[in-house]
């Protein structure tokens, strides 16, 4: 299977001075996306006879999937509602609280992948095009460093909008649907716990893997 590994930090770290950063409750995030080889977990089953192999494949990998749904979810209620205490993912346990509390989601309810249109993105772009000037450079600098085809380097607004991306035209093509492109809208309220909108939610640099996110369909994300 393939996995991508994201990592958020306040867009200060792309060229805005330390001191705007503090004037702005909520700064731009910068994330960079890579792609991580793997391979699917596998379990043995026994099969009907009637069965071809690829139907147990299918039906043991349909399985795995709900497991592995159902016991996320019930980890997300469990340190929400139950009081359980992680002191290492504070930051992840408060996001898992303003999505349940506040923005009324559910783990196993995602919505589809939010765009904004064409018109609306260009206003939110011109909003920030001192920004995304002065980042683009650096992010072209830190994709180049990366040397890996399979990767990205993604700046949000403060609405969580993907403003400007640098990748690779194949993998931008790749994580397009995932709502991995300009004009995406990676907000807390939108995508649930994620790297992009729980970094601009907290203010400040956040790690988001896999089991961390709200939504179980993003738990193949770190």
């Amino acid at each position: 299977c393939n996995l991508l590994e994201i990592k958020c930090f306040p867009s200060w770290r792309f060229g805005q001075s330390r001191s705007v950063a503090r004037c702005r409750p909520v700064v731009p995030s910068s994330t960079v996306f890579h792609r991580v080889r793997g391979r699917a977990r596998a379990s043995t089953i026994a099969a009907a006879q009637t069965d071809s192999p690829d139907d147990v494949a299918s039906k043991d990998a349909m399985s795995l999937t709900l497991h592995d749904s159902h016991r996320h979810t019930d980890r997300i209620f469990e340190v929400v509602r139950g009081g359980l205490h992680e002191p290492a993912k504070d930051v992840v346990a408060e996001s898992w609280r303003r999505c349940l509390n506040d923005y009324q989601l559910h783990p196993d309810k995602p919505r589809v992948p939010s765009f904004l249109a064409r018109v609306e993105l260009e206003e939110h772009r011109a909003r920030c095009a001192d920004v995304i000037a002065c980042a683009r450079y650096e992010m072209t600098t830190l994709y180049q460093q990366l040397g890996d085809a399979e990767s990205a380097v993604v700046l949000t607004d403060t609405n969580g909008v993907i403003v400007h991306m640098v990748s690779s035209p194949e993998f931008a093509s790749q994580v397009g649907p995932l709502g991995l492109r300009v004009g995406g809208v990676w907000s807390e309220t939108e995508a649930g716990t994620n790297g992009m909108g729980t970094c601009l939610a907290a203010a400040g640099p956040v790690t988001v893997q896999r089991d961390d996110h709200f939504f179980t369909q993003f738990t193949q994300l770190t």
